[in-house]
C-alpha cells in the first residue's frame, strides 16, 4: 500500500440506524423481519409493476415509467459502517489522502452528472478493493430519495429530523452506502465460492433486458440513470444474494454457521417452534365479540380436542389432524406444519405464553386470548427452519459489512459529503420528468394524436 493511501476499519465506525439490505429478484421464501420498518423503509421494499401494455393509441397509462428493474430492499440490517457524515468526519481526523487508482472519470452525461456535475464513471469509493462508480453510488442514493420523499410531508425538507435523531437525507446516505457495501459483500461471496448463473439466469437478465429496449428505447436506461451493463451487473448481484441467503440457512451451504454460533443464536433470540388449535371467540371479518353462548360451546369443544390429542399413543399425528378439521386459524393454510416465532414477532402474548410453558412434544393448557382458545403443540425447531425463519442472514450481512475496507476518492470527500441532498434530488426528478416529456411527445408525435407512432410503423 501507498504511504499516502490510509483505511478505515469499519468495525471501528458507530452504529447507525438500521437500513434495508439486498432484495432477491425472483421468487424465493420471504424471510420475515425480526423487527417493524419504518414507513420510509417500507416504501423502498415495495414491489415494482410494469405499466400494462394496451393495443392501439398510447395513453397516459402506457407512459408510465416502471419501477427501477432491480427493486430496492426488502428486508433490513444493520449497517455498522456509520452514517456518511460519521465516516467523512473519522476520514478527517485520520487525514486519509485521496488513494491511488481512483478513477476520475470522464462521462459528462446523464441525470446524475446534471445533479452533481461529478462524471458517472468517476470512482467514488474502494469496498474491499472493489471500485464504486459515481453511476452505481447515485442510483442508490436517488432510489432513496424518490422513496422517503413520499413520506416527508408538506414543508418537510430532506433536513428534517425523520424522528429517529437522524434526518432524511442521513437516511438515504446511509442507505446509498449500506446498499453499496452489501452488493460488496456479495460479490466477493460469489467470487469465494465460485458462483455463477446458470444458463437459464443468464438467458432470463438478457430477455428482461431486451424487453425494456425493446419498449421503452434508450430511454428508460436514461431515467434510471444507468446503462445495459449497470442493470446486468445488479440483477447478477441479486441472485448471487439469493445464493448467499441459501447458502446461510442449509446444512451444505457454504455460509452455514457452526454448531456453536447456531446454538449461541438460537439462545439469543429465543425461537421456538409450535402448531395451535384456535377457536375465534370474535368474529374474524368484523371483530365483534361472539355471544357468551357460542363462547361456551367453544371453549367446551377446545376442553373436548385437548382430551382427545393427549389420550392418543400418537400425539403429534392426532393434533395435525384435529388442528386440520377444527382449527379457525386464516394462516393454517400457509403454515400446515406451525409457527416459528420469538417475543418480537408481533403474536399475542397468550399464544406466545402458552409455547413458553411446555416443552417440545407436549400440549399446553387452554390459553384464551381477546381472539379467540388456542392450544399449542410445541414441536422441535431445526437448525435450516430456525435460520431460515429468524434474522441470522441479516447478522452475518453486519458482521461482514463491519469488517470492510473502505477508501474513499477525494471527490467524495469534497464533493458528495457536501451535496445538498435535497437539491440532488429535485434535479434527478426534473431531469426525469424531462426525458419523459420527450418521450411522450415523440410517441405522440408531439401533439397526442399518436400519429408519429403510426408513421413509424408504416414506413417499416
Amino acid at each position: 500500500m501507498e504511504e499516502n493511501e490510509k483505511i478505515i476499519n469499519t468495525e471501528e465506525a458507530p452504529a447507525v440506524e438500521e437500513v434495508p439490505s439486498v432484495k432477491e429478484i425472483s421468487a424465493v421464501e420471504e424471510v420475515p423481519a425480526a423487527e417493524e420498518s419504518t414507513e420510509a423503509e417500507e416504501a423502498l421494499a415495495e414491489e415494482p409493476a410494469l405499466p400494462e401494455r394496451e393495443e392501439g393509441e398510447p395513453t397516459d397509462e402506457e407512459f408510465d415509467v416502471p419501477d427501477e428493474p432491480v427493486p430496492t430492499p426488502k428486508k433490513k440490517t444493520r449497517v455498522l459502517a456509520g452514517a456518511l457524515a460519521v465516516l467523512v468526519v473519522v476520514a478527517m481526523v485520520l487525514g486519509i489522502a485521496q488513494p491511488f487508482g481512483m478513477k476520475r472519470g470522464s462521462n459528462k452525461n446523464g441525470i446524475f452528472y446534471a445533479a452533481t456535475g461529478i462524471p458517472t464513471d468517476a470512482v467514488l469509493m474502494k469496498v474491499d478493493g472493489r471500485a464504486v462508480t459515481a453511476e452505481r453510488y447515485f442510483y442508490w442514493l436517488a432510489s432513496a430519495c424518490n422513496a422517503v420523499s413520499y413520506y416527508m410531508g408538506e414543508g418537510v425538507g430532506f433536513d428534517s429530523d425523520t424522528g429517529t435523531g437522524e434526518t432524511y437525507a442521513d437516511f438515504c446516505r446511509t442507505y446509498a452506502l449500506g446498499s453499496v457495501q452489501e452488493y460488496a459483500a456479495i460479490e466477493a461471496w460469489a467470487e469465494q465460492f465460485g458462483w455463477t448463473l446458470s444458463e437459464e439466469e443468464s438467458a432470463a437478465i438478457e430477455e428482461e433486458l431486451a424487453s425494456y429496449q425493446e419498449e421503452y428505447g434508450d430511454f428508460i436506461f436514461n431515467y434510471w440513470g444507468f446503462g445495459p451493463d449497470t442493470m446486468r451487473y445488479l440483477y447478477r448481484m441479486n441472485i448471487f444474494y439469493q445464493k448467499a441467503q441459501t447458502a446461510a440457512q442449509t446444512a451444505d451451504g457454504e455460509l452455514f454457521p457452526s454448531e456453536e454460533e447456531i446454538a449461541a443464536y438460537r439462545e439469543e433470540t429465543g425461537y421456538m417452534k409450535a402448531d395451535q388449535i384456535f377457536l375465534a371467540t370474535i368474529d374474524l371479518t368484523t371483530g365483534e365479540a361472539l355471544s357468551d353462548e357460542v363462547k361456551a360451546e367453544k371453549k367446551a369443544r377446545m376442553e373436548e380436542l385437548r382430551a382427545e390429542v393427549l389420550a392418543s399413543d400418537d400425539i403429534a399425528a392426532t393434533f395435525a389432524k384435529l388442528a386440520d378439521e377444527n382449527s379457525e386459524d386464516t394462516g393454517r393454510a400457509a403454515y400446515p406444519d406451525g409457527y416459528v416465532f420469538n417475543d418480537a414477532t408481533g403474536f399475542v402474548t397468550e399464544f406466545t405464553d402458552a409455547a413458553k410453558s411446555v416443552e417440545v412434544g407436549e400440549v399446553s393448557a387452554i390459553a384464551e386470548s381477546e381472539m379467540g382458545y388456542h392450544l399449542l403443540l410445541r414441536k422441535e425447531l431445526s437448525d435450516e427452519e430456525l435460520l431460515k425463519n429468524g434474522n441470522f442472514f441479516e447478522i452475518l450481512m453486519d458482521k461482514t459489512t463491519a469488517a470492510q475496507e473502505i477508501r474513499y476518492s477525494k471527490t467524495f470527500e469534497n464533493e458528495v459529503a457536501a451535496m445538498d441532498i435535497g437539491a440532488f434530488n429535485e434535479t434527478v426528478l426534473a431531469e426525469r420528468d424531462a426525458l419523459l416529456q420527450t418521450y411522450q411527445a415523440a410517441q405522440t408525435g408531439g401533439d397526442g394524436s399518436g400519429n408519429a407512432g403510426e408513421d413509424e410503423a408504416g414506413a417499416n
